[in-house]
């Protein structure tokens, strides 16, 4: 069905991550209806990823659209309040974003791309683009979350090591009969103690080989799922300096 909130609806979308704290809605890779989410974000002939930010303050069975940003935010959000290392952006809402594959470079038989961007997402009808950034290795952002102490960004890739076997961009997450190797599940650790500069920290490889899918931190943990290797829990550890590394534990 096409669900018609006060002026906005959509017909599929990918996810949605709900700011808790600040009552607003996130949706990724929103495919939008005919009728009146069009109008109310003013695209006549919409992309196909969309990102719909939804007010749930005033009525959450009807809420209004705060925000409709064309041709972004194809996979994933972590919104939080941000409380981390950068005074610049304490109190403010800070979205990281998971914008899945670089559509335009595997379109051209590139493998490598998939963005992951930072908002501040405080002002709805402003919101700025602290960063976007593309990891070298990585093929699709997928999904991702911080430390506790929001200065550290984990990102998952859901078919890096299905590139690194040898595969190649055609249909989607298309099996390799033959790869040419087996490469290590991997999780990328990205500093970003200062917002608008993320640093690429490295591409932490678990002892398993299988795709991993979600990321989810608790505490001094995380909690990863994956395709065939099950649940695994890592343990974030920091040096003298606040460094973060992982280390497999469960």
């Amino acid at each position: 069905p096409n669900f018609k909130f006060s002026g906005g609806g959509y017909r599929s979308a990918h996810n949605i991550q709900v700011n808790e704290e600040t009552g607003f809605a996130y949706v990724a890779g929103v495919r939008l209806a005919a009728g009146a989410a069009n109008n109310a974000c003013g695209l006549e002939e919409p992309p196909r990823f969309n990102t719909l930010i939804y007010d749930l303050n005033t009525d959450p069975t009807n809420p209004d659209v705060a925000a409709c940003l064309p041709n972004v935010g194809e996979h994933d959000f972590y919104p939080i309040v941000y409380t981390g290392p950068d005074e610049r952006f304490q109190g403010h809402e800070i979205v990281f974003v998971f914008d899945g594959r670089d559509r335009a470079g595997q379109a051209a038989g590139n493998p490598i791309g998939g963005f992951t961007e930072i908002w501040d997402a405080t002002d709805k009808n402003n919101i700025e683009v602290l960063a976007s950034f593309r990891i070298p290795e990585l093929v699709f952002s997928h999904n991702g979350w911080t430390t506790e102490e929001q200065d550290f960004l984990f990102i998952g890739d859901e078919i890096d090591e299905l590139v690194a076997a040898g595969w190649l961009p055609g249909v989607f997450a298309q099996p390799v009969d033959d790869p040419t190797n087996t490469p290590a599940t991997g999780t990328y650790i990205v500093d970003v103690r200062e917002l608008d500069n993320p640093v690429v920290v490295e591409r932490f490889e678990h002892d398993t080989v299988s795709l991993d899918h979600n990321i989810i931190v608790k505490g001094d943990k995380i909690y990863q799922a994956n395709y065939t290797s099950g649940t695994r829990v890592l343990q974030i550890e920091r040096d003298e300096a606040g460094m973060v590394s992982l280390r497999p534990i469960a």
